[in-house]
């Protein structure tokens, strides 16, 4: 996944965010990506995008690829996901998929400043680790600036996807953390 050199920023809504899980690949054309990153983790490999005030994070192994979209505007019914669900079923619940060769977990929450500082700091690049970021511009003078962080980090067979989603005129914060767990077999 390519990123985009100059971004047009669409004033959106936290509450509008939803999850689509695709069991395949996303089709990268869909979404004007702003910042990307590979980590290869042993029998996987995330690409994780920033796409707009959202993102995307697609998981391949040997035997399927998973894709994570936390989006205003996620896949289509035409993808067939394996799970669609907006903000509001999301919040403090856990969303898991059982697969043959790996378990995939998702949970959303509302956060803060102090969450983003935390998630910040935390941003890291080096063999076990990919950390994203994009800070729009100001849509005017005295308006605050949208951003988005996403890290996603391996530990053993465990990638860990955390992510901040900062809409600055509602003065809201999403964060989400993803993981997913694979079998040695993989």
């Amino acid at each position: 996944m390519d990123a985009i050199a100059s971004p047009v920023y669409i004033d959106q809504s936290a509450s509008a965010l939803a999850l689509t899980v695709l069991n395949g690949p996303p089709d990268a054309r869909r979404f004007t990506i702003l910042r990307a990153g590979t980590l290869f983790a042993g029998p996987v490999t995330v690409s994780a995008a920033i796409i707009g005030a959202s993102h995307v994070l697609s998981f391949a192994t040997p035997t399927r690829t998973l894709t994570e979209i936390f989006a205003c505007t996620g896949a289509g019914a035409a993808d067939r996901p394996l799970v669609f669900a907006p903000i509001a079923d999301l919040l403090d619940a856990d969303t898991r998929l059982a697969l043959p060769d790996f378990t995939y977990r998702f949970r959303a929450s509302m956060g803060d400043s102090g969450s983003v500082a935390r998630l910040t700091r935390s941003l890291a690049t080096g063999p076990d680790a990919v950390g994203l970021s994009f800070r729009f511009p100001p849509l005017g003078p005295d308006e605050p600036a949208a951003e988005t962080l996403v890290l996603v980090r391996r530990s053993g067979n465990c990638l860990r996807a955390d992510t901040a989603h900062c809409y600055a005129r509602e003065r809201r914060v999403v964060l989400t953390g993803s993981e997913l767990t694979w079998r040695s077999r993989t």
